[in-house]
């Protein structure tokens, strides 16, 4: 569903399945999106681990199939029409002439 919405997407190993895995990506700095499921309690470690780095290094992270397909409308509609922007966009400082209120 992420790669129908335009977004070059690649599967790599959780943390338990070799490296280099989900954490050792993210601390380099090569994933922008972490979007990761769990089943069941043995998964929970591999899930706290990629949530903890994610977060660590501020890459937004989606636990839930419903939420990653959110996501990937969200995305899809700003590459459709050029006037929409991410919100992410706007606080990284993109000047896009609105004042926002502090």
């Amino acid at each position: 569903m992420l790669r129908a919405a335009g977004l070059a997407c690649k599967v790599v190993f959780k943390v338990n399945e070799g490296r280099p895995n989900a954490v050792d990506r993210l601390k380099a700095g090569a994933i922008q999106l972490a979007v990761y499921t769990t089943a069941g309690a043995p998964a929970f470690f591999d899930e706290k681990a990629i949530r903890r780095s994610a977060v660590t290094h501020r890459v937004p992270c989606i636990s839930t199939m419903s939420g990653a397909r959110a996501a990937a409308e969200a995305m899809a509609e700003t590459r459709s029409h050029p006037g929409v922007e991410l919100a992410g966009d706007l606080r990284a400082g993109k000047d896009d002439g609105v004042k926002t209120a502090r």
